[in-house]
Parts: structure tokens; sequence; C-alpha cells
């Protein structure tokens, strides 16, 4: 009799069971008993009016009900018809709804009719002789009526005296490690409510649960097979079959020896621990409230733990879109305020106003980037650079700008692009080609493959070198130069170098969360560099994604760089610092970043939106380039740019 399995995708789908009359139904509030009729061993085919189940409801009980007249309920409220003449013993069911005893053409030997099981057990006794009056029926009993041709077919065998279990359900899923006959197991669970319902061989036999002290003698200390049981980590449950305590329909001669079998059972404490994060972040999000500036701290605080979960804890956490709902309003909040943009915006305009009046110098290609990207660069400014890059590259027999520093060809190469120009035929030479030397570009270790991969991405290439960039990131997520010291401007970089590279989105996400809590960190970020580095990885990703929403507050690393600023369109490496070139032409680099994904552009990084074509050049004359060594003079000025956030990351962290 396997029941469970029968009813599975039935009595326990509320979507199935709405298929019958409301007035099957019994109100939540009163007791009732769950009958079901079904007929698997006669079939339509061989001339049965009906087969599977034909209904499967729960009836209201009283004290004056009878199993007779829950079945009769049960079918006629569904609207079936039902047979049962007095047999002198009471109502015997011949028919249900045009299915029965004669509907059968009867072979010999079989015995086609009704059978009537509850709780699993098929009864000894006639269907009026159990009563609620008796307690021989109660709230949440199964009545079960099914059709068997040779009873055997549906486990009612009343001549065998196998006690064993065919099968365990876990819920509605069969227990798959389950044996009929191994008798020892241990469940792990991840909740203290046991559903666990055993279907025995022979239903002529019952079944019973017991937790804890398998008390078969003692009446009433038992569990029916269908009922869930509260557990704790440490308790045992047992399953009997055929104890000679309980009755039984067995006619056979042989003896009959019980099966008990034993399920250990054990809580998973993981899940309960992530159930308790989740629950936690919950109660965050719950005391938001209504969203206002104010709220900022609280909303933050909110989505920086929600990071903090595993993905398997973020799943528990049922108010997500609440959170997600108040960082939009915040973000809004903040838009319609406008102070900071606005004050941002007045400085980038100040920056552009002051760095567009200086000459185009070679060594100054940071700024050249970041005017260009802004449309503040002029055609006599471009002329004069691209020709100090093109005599460059026309003067290297091998293409490398510098033998030792890559980042000379790559620096030339998103210069040239920024300025429009095919970085793969700049006066014939390929500034890309000598990156595809891995031996090169190793030389400078991690910086090599950053700026390599800026390089080949920016415009529209694959990056080359994204797996061993990836094998340095360390646990943190932060990426270093020696492999051990975190490093901020370092990672940033690393971030910006993997914009839309597929696959690395949660090495992405683990480096944006490092720099989230090191821009808390009050201590965390102490240069102006640094913050302009973070603001170039966070736009350059058309979002940061993980779980919906950027793990960033733009503004908090928007207001941290302000403090940089001293007025004039000049930015300090120091807070309460004087001018600095560096600082103020990566700030540049930063305020054209986020002013280009505000205007939804592409990232200062990304030069598919313009069309390059080729530099052609041909020098002067000989004369007008003496002295100019690539290695040694313009190339040699950007290289050290590269150089520079790096050498101030390391002198803050001797100041600390």
């Amino acid at each position: 009799m396997k029941l469970k399995r029968k009813l599975a995708a039935f009595a326990a789908a509320a979507v199935t069971l709405s298929a019958f009359p409301a007035a099957a139904f019994a109100d939540d509030k009163e007791d009732t008993v769950f009958v079901a009729v079904l007929n698997d061993t006669f079939s339509k085919e061989e001339g049965a009016a009906w087969d599977g189940i034909l209904l499967a409801v729960e009836v209201p009980i009283n004290e004056d009900t009878t199993m007779f007249s829950a079945i009769t309920e049960a079918i006629e409220s569904s609207g079936y018809t039902i047979s049962a003449p007095d047999s002198g013993w009471g109502p015997f069911i011949s028919d249900i709804n045009g299915v029965g005893e004669t509907t059968y053409a009867v072979k010999e030997g079989y015995y086609p009719g009704w059978n009537v099981a509850l709780n699993q057990w098929f009864t000894n006794q006639g269907v009026s002789a159990y009563t609620v009056k008796d307690g021989s029926l109660a709230d949440g009993d199964v009545i079960t009526l099914e059709y068997a041709v040779t009873g055997d077919d549906i486990g009612n065998s009343w001549a065998s005296n196998d006690t064993s279990l065919s099968e365990v359900y876990l819920g509605i899923e069969p227990f798959a490690d389950f044996k009929p006959d191994v008798f020892e197991y241990t469940l792990t669970l991840d909740s203290n409510e046991l559903d666990l319902d055993p279907v025995q061989n022979n239903g002529v036999f019952q079944t019973w649960k017991y937790l804890n002290t398998y008390s078969p003698e003692v009446k009433g200390a038992g569990y029916r097979p269908q009922d869930t049981i509260t557990v704790h980590d440490g308790d045992t449950v047992y399953v009997g079959v055929g104890n000679s305590n309980w009755p039984s329909s067995y006619w056979g001669n042989d003896a009959v020896t019980e099966s008990v079998y034993t399920f250990h059972i054990s809580i998973d404490e993981t899940s309960k621990e992530d159930k308790e994060a989740a629950e936690a972040v919950e109660g965050m999000i719950d005391e938001i409230g209504d969203v206002t500036l104010d709220s900022e701290d609280a909303v933050l605080a909110a989505y920086k733990a929600y990071l903090e979960l595993t993905d398997a804890q973020k799943e528990l956490v049922s108010n997500y879109d609440v959170l997600e709902d108040a960082l939009d309003k915040l973000e809004e909040l903040k838009d319609q305020a406008d102070e900071k943009d606005d004050n941002i915006d007045n400085i980038y305009a100040a920056t552009l106003d002051r760095l567009s009046k200086e000459d185009a110098v070679p060594g100054n290609e940071w700024k050249a980037i970041g005017l260009a990207r802004s449309g503040k660069y002029t055609e006599a400014q471009t002329k004069k650079l691209m020709d100090s890059i093109a005599e460059n590259a026309k003067n290297t027999s091998n293409g490398k700008l510098n033998e030792r520093r890559c980042t000379e060809n790559a620096k030339a190469a998103i210069t040239a692009a920024a300025l429009g120009y095919d970085p793969t035929d700049i006066g014939g030479v390929d500034l890309l080609k000598a990156l595809e030397d891995k031996d090169y570009v190793s030389k400078q270790g991690i910086t090599g493959f950053i700026w390599s991969n800026i390089a080949y991405t920016s415009v529209g290439k694959k990056a080359p070198y994204v797996n061993e960039l990836l094998a340095l990131q360390l646990d943190s997520g932060a990426f270093s130069f020696d492999g051990k010291t975190e490093d901020v401007d370092l990672t940033a970089m690393a971030l910006t170098s993997l914009r839309g590279v597929k696959g690395t989105e949660d090495a992405v996400f683990k480096g944006f969360k490092w720099l989230l809590e090191t821009v808390d960190n009050e201590n965390g970020v102490n240069s102006s560099e640094s913050l302009s580095q973070i603001m170039i990885a966070v736009y350059s990703h058309d979002e940061i994604e993980y779980d919906g929403d950027k793990p960033f507050s733009t503004d908090t690393i928007i207001k941290k760089l302000t403090d940089y600023y001293i007025g004039g369109g000049e930015f300090a490496h120091e807070k309460d610092g004087s001018f600095d070139g560096m600082a103020t032409e990566q700030a540049l680099l930063a305020m054209t970043a986020r002013a280009r994904f505000n205007d939804q552009k592409t990232a200062l990084y990304d030069f598919t939106d313009t069309q390059l074509k080729p530099y052609s050049y041909s020098s002067t004359s000989e004369s007008d380039n003496k002295g100019d060594n690539p290695n040694t003079s313009g190339g040699a000025a950007f290289g050290l740019m590269f150089i520079t956030a790096a050498a101030a990351a390391f002198a803050v962290s001797k100041k600390k």
C-alpha cells in the first residue's frame, strides 16, 4: 500500500484539491479526517467506470462521526455515489461510483472489492466499528478506500507475515537511502519538524512511530505514520511494524516477528546558523522604516550586512526587495538634494578648465586621456602628442617602447585610442603587438597584466591576461604587488581591467566588497589618487552586480575625493596638502569616468564608441628628435605615472 506516493502530487497539492467542491472541505478550525478513494488495479481499458484517484478530501468530524459516515460524506459531497448494503456485520461497501465487486470479470482465486485502511492499516472490523466517541477515530486520521482485485495487489496480504517497510518518505519525497533490510539510519535535518512517513509492505500490520523510547505497550504513546514530530539534535525516532500489542488483519499460520527501524536525528547546525544570520539581516531591513536622507547609515549598514552573507544565507532573506527599494529611494533622495552632485560637477568643470589651458607635453598622457574623453582636447594638442607617440614607435626595432616596461606600450596604445587613433597602426607600428609577449609583460608582474588587459579591452579586443591576473587575487578579494600586502590602487586598477570580461563576476564582486570595507574604514584610504582609482573602477562597470545592486555608495567616494580638492581646479595628494599634478590628473580621470557613466556613454577606457583610424606620420627631420630616446624620455615619464600610485600606497602603509 503506497498511498503516500499516489497522493503526493494530489492531496498535498492545493491546486489539485481545488478541483473538488468547497463543501467537501472542512473549516480549518474543526477536527477533520482525510478520506481518499482510489482504483489502481482495475483499469478503464478492462471495463472500469473510472480509475486512478477519485477523490481526496478532508471531512469535518464530531462526537457522532463514524468511519462509515465520514466516507459517505466525502463521497456524496463530492458528487459521487456509494452503495453499502447491510451485511449483518454492518455496512458493506460494494460499489463506489460504478466500480464494485461485481464490475470486475472475476477469475478463479480473485476477490475483487473495496478495502478500507485507517492510517495505512487494513482494518479488521467493519466500517461502522470505528468511531470518534470511543476514540478509535480521531482528528488527523487518514481513511483510504482502495479497490483490489487480489488483495495482494494493494498490499493487503492477509496470509503474509512480512512486517518490513517498503519505503520511507521525508515529506513527499522518498528517502533514497532506505532499504527494507537495513534497520538503522541517521537523518540530517535543517529544521526541527520531522515529516517521516513509513510505508509498510503489508497493510495487515499496523505501523507506529515513537520518539526516543520505543514503547508499543503504552497506548497513546506513539505517532501515526502521517504525524509530524518535533525533534531535536540527538533524538531517536523508532518505527515499528506488526507489534503484538496492536490489532492486525493477519490470518496466516506463520509466526509474526515485528520489525523496528531506528532513525537517529541530526539537526544541521550550519543551516541553523544560516537562518540566524539571515534573520539578523531581515531585522536590520525591517528597522529601516520610511527612507529619508537620514536613513543612509541604516540602509547601507543593512546592505553591507547582506553582502557579507553566504549565497545560501542570502536566499533566506525574505525581505530583500524592501532593501532594494530602500537603496533606490535613498539614491532618488540624494539626486533630488543634488548638493553633492552640484559640488562635484562644479569641481569637474573647474578642473577641466584648469588643465585644458596647459600645453600638450609628452608625459602628460593621464591629462590627455581625461581631456579627450571629456571633449576638451584640441586638434593641435592631439597632433603634438600623437607625433610624439608615433616618433617613439618609429624608433623601435621590435615594437617595444621600453625593453623593461610593457606599460609604455599600453599607455601609448590607450592614449592613441583616446585621441581617436587605432593603436595597431601608428605610423605603421602595432603598439599592441608587443603585449602578446607574455615574458615581456611578466617583467612588470601584476601591473603589466592589468594595463595590457586595459589596452586590449579598450579597443574591443579580448583581454589576454585574465587568468594570470585572477591567480594573483588574494583571498580577501584585494590584489597585491608582493602577494601579501593588500593594495587599494592596485585592486581598483585590476577591477578596471576586468571590465566586461565574462566569467570574472565573482572575482569582481570580491574585489569591490573589499574596497567597500576599506573605504568605510576611517584609515583605509589616505590619498586622492586611491579614491580616483576606485571611482574609475566603479564607473568602468555598467553595473557591479551581485544579487542586484552596486555594493557601493558612490556618493561616499565622491565626498571623500572632494575632501582633497583645494580650489581652482586643483587637488592635493593628502588632505590639507598643496597642489599635486598627479593627484589632479587622476581626479580628472575619475570625474570624467563618472560624467560619462551618468551621460550613458562608454566607460573611460572603452573606445569602441569611436571610429578609430590609422595615424600617418613621417618625421620632419632627424634633428628634430635629437636626444629623444624612447626608453629614457617621454615614455619614462608615463611609466612613472603607473608607479606613483603604488608608491604612494606603500608610503601610506609605512606611516601606519
